[in-house]
């Protein structure tokens, strides 16, 4: 296969995975509102048939509101990267984020869209992260802030830890907690050769 022909396809992969994600990004939008409005009924209705006082507050939202709520965020940072991905207009996307904050072409995107490296490079790296993985677009539990956590681990292990922490709900700050227990165990050992270690 040749150069051209990899560009190529590698163009008409991202375009199919953009529309992919404008139309979850059009449906979790539409869950949410739907969720939320379907909660504000059911509140009202409550309220109308003296199951609990007026002054007495509404209950917190439900876990499907949280859950809709964390997966429309997530979305919408992967579309920003995506964005980034088509503002760069390169076939060497790989290799301009490995460069990272040294790299040309991010800093003349950063001068031109008024945005700062770092914030371009994670969002790219959150939209690599789906493009590598689309089952995170499909995660309930997890937010922007536990996608930022697992950039700082190798590609090969990202998918893992975020498995762990939609599965066992873990928060952002769980999730930090075994990130920075595995760099530390990575640091003393080396090489893994038994599988990636957890704290507990």
């Amino acid at each position: 296969m040749n150069q051209t022909h990899f560009a190529t396809s590698n163009r008409a992969s991202a375009s199919n995975l953009g529309v992919r994600l404008h139309t979850q990004v059009a449906q979790a939008s539409r869950t949410l509102v739907s969720e939320r409005e379907t909660e504000i009924e059911t509140e009202s209705n409550e309220r109308q048939s003296g199951e609990y006082p007026a002054f007495v507050q509404a209950p917190a939202q439900s876990s499907d509101i949280r859950s809709s709520k964390l997966r429309l965020s997530l979305l919408r940072a992967i579309h920003s990267g995506y964005e980034v991905y088509l503002a760069l207009a390169t076939d060497d996307i790989d290799g301009i984020h490995r460069r990272g904050r040294k790299s040309q072409s991010f800093r003349k995107l950063a001068v031109t869209s008024q945005m700062a490296v770092s914030t371009l490079w994670r969002a790219l790296a959150t939209y690599l992260l789906y493009r590598r993985h689309p089952e995170i677009a499909e995660y309930g539990r997890l937010g922007v802030g536990h996608i930022s956590v697992v950039l700082s681990v190798e590609e090969e292990y990202q998918l893992y830890f975020l498995r762990n922490a939609e599965i066992g709900r873990w928060s952002r700050r769980r999730l930090n907690d075994e990130v920075k227990f595995y760099h530390a165990y990575r640091a003393q050992h080396g090489r893994l050769r038994a599988g990636i270690p957890l704290s507990a």
